[in-house]
């Protein structure tokens, strides 16, 4: 991925994780636009297209973001750059998890994935390792059941620390 790809890709990996830590609290854009005390400054239609990545933002509307969903804007901006770098050293677009892992972990992010890796792992043949290799199309899929974005999801798999034997 060259970088200007990368950049490229900046607004849209910002806008999907204010927009998941909006939904995280329950709140709608309306709701989140009351927060930060911006009803007349800023438009409904505005704080979507910034969601999805459509439209850059300046600097100060992501500090009243950050301010209003109670997130420090270095934790955001550090989810952001970890998913570029995601992005940038991933040579496979695979997801490569450790189903034994998944399904004894205690991160709340991948609380609903618990069965499914149990049972994953229970079909596999006998002695083989419980690595499942998760194209783009299943990690989205999953990360819907989970709740979170893909990229989000990306990242707590491969934080997954390996299950002991």
């Amino acid at each position: 991925m060259s970088f200007d790809d990368q950049l490229n890709c900046v607004p849209k990996i910002l806008g999907e994780e204010i927009r998941a830590a909006r939904k995280a609290r329950g709140w709608t854009r309306r709701r989140l636009r009351a927060e930060m005390r911006q009803d007349k400054d800023l438009s409904l239609q505005t704080m979507a297209t910034h969601e999805l990545g459509t439209r850059q933002m300046t600097v100060t509307r992501l500090l009243q973001y950050c301010v209003a969903l109670d997130l420090p804007v270095e934790e955001l901006l550090g989810r952001v750059t970890a998913r570029v770098r995601l992005l940038r050293t991933r040579n496979d677009s695979r997801v490569m998890v450790d189903l034994a892992a998944l399904a004894c972990t205690a991160d709340p992010r991948l609380s609903s994935l618990l069965r499914w890796a149990s049972v994953r792992a229970k079909e596999l043949p006998a002695r083989a390792q419980p690595i499942e290799a998760l194209e783009p199309h299943a990690v989205e899929a999953l990360a819907k059941v989970a709740g979170i974005t893909p990229g989000q999801l990306t990242v707590a798999l491969r934080e997954l620390e390996p299950a002991a034997s």
